[in-house]
Protein backbone atom coordinates (compact mmCIF):
# COMPACT_ATOMS: atom_id res chain seq x y z
CA UNK A 1 0.00 0.00 0.00
CA UNK A 2 1.30 3.46 -0.89
CA UNK A 3 2.29 5.82 1.90
CA UNK A 4 -0.22 8.59 2.54
CA UNK A 5 0.95 12.19 2.36
CA UNK A 6 -0.25 15.04 4.57
CA UNK A 7 0.44 18.69 3.80
CA UNK A 8 0.85 20.89 6.87
CA UNK A 9 0.63 24.64 6.31
CA UNK A 10 1.51 26.57 9.48
CA UNK A 11 3.78 29.58 9.98
CA UNK A 12 4.81 28.45 13.46
CA UNK A 13 7.82 26.11 13.38
CA UNK A 14 6.99 24.60 16.77
CA UNK A 15 3.48 23.70 15.59
CA UNK A 16 4.92 22.08 12.46
CA UNK A 17 7.31 20.01 14.61
CA UNK A 18 4.47 18.90 16.89
CA UNK A 19 2.38 17.89 13.89
CA UNK A 20 5.37 16.10 12.37
CA UNK A 21 5.63 13.97 15.51
CA UNK A 22 1.94 13.08 15.37
CA UNK A 23 2.15 12.24 11.68
CA UNK A 24 5.14 9.96 12.34
CA UNK A 25 3.00 8.05 14.82
CA UNK A 26 0.35 7.40 12.14
CA UNK A 27 3.14 6.58 9.66
CA UNK A 28 2.46 9.11 6.93
CA UNK A 29 4.74 11.37 4.95
CA UNK A 30 4.60 15.07 5.83
CA UNK A 31 5.01 17.99 3.50
CA UNK A 32 5.52 21.30 5.29
CA UNK A 33 4.91 24.91 4.30
CA UNK A 34 5.29 28.05 6.41
CA UNK A 35 2.99 30.27 4.33
CA UNK A 36 0.01 30.03 2.02
CA UNK A 37 1.85 30.48 -1.27
CA UNK A 38 4.24 27.64 -0.45
CA UNK A 39 1.27 25.53 0.63
CA UNK A 40 -0.44 26.03 -2.73
CA UNK A 41 2.75 25.12 -4.60
CA UNK A 42 3.31 21.96 -2.55
CA UNK A 43 -0.31 20.86 -2.92
CA UNK A 44 -0.13 21.27 -6.69
CA UNK A 45 3.21 19.48 -6.96
CA UNK A 46 2.52 16.55 -4.61
CA UNK A 47 -1.26 15.99 -4.48
CA UNK A 48 -1.53 15.24 -0.73
CA UNK A 49 -4.09 12.87 0.76
CA UNK A 50 -4.95 15.32 3.57
CA UNK A 51 -4.25 18.98 4.34
CA UNK A 52 -3.83 20.51 7.80
CA UNK A 53 -4.25 24.26 7.29
CA UNK A 54 -3.52 26.96 9.86
CA UNK A 55 -6.16 29.71 9.72
CA UNK A 56 -3.78 32.61 10.40
CA UNK A 57 -0.84 32.78 7.99
CA UNK A 58 1.42 35.72 7.16
CA UNK A 59 0.47 36.08 3.48
CA UNK A 60 -3.21 35.05 3.38
CA UNK A 61 -5.61 33.26 5.68
CA UNK A 62 -6.04 29.51 5.53
CA UNK A 63 -9.50 29.80 3.98
CA UNK A 64 -8.02 31.76 1.06
CA UNK A 65 -5.24 29.21 0.68
CA UNK A 66 -7.77 26.38 0.47
CA UNK A 67 -9.77 28.36 -2.11
CA UNK A 68 -6.61 28.58 -4.25
CA UNK A 69 -5.80 24.90 -3.80
CA UNK A 70 -9.34 23.83 -4.63
CA UNK A 71 -9.29 25.73 -7.95
CA UNK A 72 -7.27 22.76 -9.20
CA UNK A 73 -9.88 20.13 -10.11
CA UNK A 74 -7.55 17.32 -8.99
CA UNK A 75 -7.27 18.90 -5.52
CA UNK A 76 -10.87 20.07 -5.05
CA UNK A 77 -11.86 16.97 -3.08
CA UNK A 78 -8.76 16.65 -0.89
CA UNK A 79 -9.99 16.47 2.72
CA UNK A 80 -8.72 19.15 5.08
CA UNK A 81 -8.82 20.39 8.65
CA UNK A 82 -8.31 23.94 9.79
CA UNK A 83 -6.05 24.60 12.78
CA UNK A 84 -6.46 27.66 14.98
CA UNK A 85 -5.90 28.90 18.50
CA UNK A 86 -9.06 31.01 18.36
CA UNK A 87 -12.16 29.43 16.85
CA UNK A 88 -14.74 32.08 16.01
CA UNK A 89 -18.28 31.75 14.71
CA UNK A 90 -17.00 33.18 11.41
CA UNK A 91 -14.43 30.38 11.22
CA UNK A 92 -17.14 27.80 11.86
CA UNK A 93 -19.36 29.21 9.10
CA UNK A 94 -16.54 29.38 6.55
CA UNK A 95 -15.33 25.88 7.41
CA UNK A 96 -18.85 24.52 7.12
CA UNK A 97 -19.41 26.08 3.70
CA UNK A 98 -16.14 24.80 2.22
CA UNK A 99 -16.66 21.21 3.32
CA UNK A 100 -13.72 20.78 5.64
CA UNK A 101 -13.57 17.83 8.02
CA UNK A 102 -13.43 20.15 11.03
CA UNK A 103 -11.60 22.82 12.96
CA UNK A 104 -8.92 21.71 15.40
CA UNK A 105 -8.29 23.93 18.42
CA UNK A 106 -4.67 24.74 19.31
CA UNK A 107 -3.05 23.65 21.49
CA UNK A 108 -3.85 20.28 19.94
CA UNK A 109 -4.98 17.41 22.18
CA UNK A 110 -2.44 14.88 20.90
CA UNK A 111 -4.18 11.57 21.61
CA UNK A 112 -7.52 12.76 20.30
CA UNK A 113 -5.99 14.28 17.18
CA UNK A 114 -3.98 11.14 16.36
CA UNK A 115 -7.25 9.17 16.40
CA UNK A 116 -8.80 11.84 14.14
CA UNK A 117 -5.87 11.57 11.71
CA UNK A 118 -6.11 7.79 11.56
CA UNK A 119 -9.81 8.03 10.77
CA UNK A 120 -9.33 10.72 8.11
CA UNK A 121 -6.58 8.74 6.37
CA UNK A 122 -8.32 5.33 6.52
Amino acid sequence: MATKTVLVVDDNELNRKLLEGMLQIVQVEMLSAEDGAAGVRLAQAHRPDLILMDVQLPDMDGFEVMEEIRKDADLAAVPHYYLTGNITEGHRRRAETDGCLGIVQKPIAVGEFIATLKQALA
